[in-house]
């Protein structure tokens, strides 16, 4: 099936064919574990899970408001929930792709870390009452790491 492949760390945006199977996009990927994410109604962008965790220098990238790092891989979704090909204009992906260099990156998911306080905060105040919340930070997946 047709897929779009991101790699943030060269930056290449290509379309490419890969077997319908999650071991096919292990081995395309590079990594033991996929985490999907939507993209858009039929589909999704799939990301390395551990991709912050296992290769915090692969680059990083913005796509669908989300910052990614690795080798990601955008495939459509049937109705069933089974992958299909996508059916994207690949210059129209090229045009909604960011690509960040740490510091960036960084600054990015201060950004997302600061928001996401706020809503927190919004919800808490709306509900009149205290909520525990646990909500891991962006910038938590820099921790140990020079910016």
């Amino acid at each position: 099936m047709k897929a779009i492949y991101i790699n943030c760390e060269t930056k290449e945006i290509k379309e490419i064919e890969v077997e319908g199977s999650y071991q096919a996009m292990y081995k395309v990927m590079g990594c033991e574990l996929i985490q999907p994410i939507q993209f858009d109604d039929i589909h999704d962008i799939h990301l390395d899970e551990e991709g912050f965790l296992q290769h915090p220098h692969r680059g990083y990238m913005v796509c669908a408001g989300q910052l990614l790092t690795g080798i990601c891989l955008i495939l459509g979704i049937k109705k069933d929930g089974n992958l299909k090909s996508h059916n994207l204009n690949l210059d129209d992906i090229r045009g909604q792709i960011v690509f960040l260099n740490k510091q960036q990156a960084y600054a990015y998911a201060q950004e997302v870390d600061r928001r996401n306080a706020e809503e927190m905060t919004n919800h808490i105040h709306s509900r009149n009452r205290p909520d525990i919340i646990v909500c891991m930070r962006l910038t938590d997946l820099f921790e140990g790491e020079e910016k």
